[in-house]
């Protein structure tokens, strides 16, 4: 089953700022994500890449 990564913007006092949550979708839960999140990956094969990717671009975040 394809897996994939979504981001959502994540709120702070005074307005949104660059920092996204990340979080990982079973092609079965694609018809449950809210209209807040957006895609941020293509299909992993399994969910520990697609959790490695998500955890990547969290951290990628913070660097920046």
């Amino acid at each position: 089953m394809p897996w994939f990564v979504a981001k959502r913007a994540i709120v702070a006092e005074g307005g949104v700022n660059d920092r996204h949550e990340y979080r990982v979708f079973s092609e079965a839960e694609i018809e449950s994500i809210d209209p807040g999140w957006d895609w941020a990956s293509f299909a992993f094969a399994s969910r520990e890449e697609a959790q490695a990717h998500a955890d990547d671009q969290f951290w990628d975040e913070l660097d920046d």
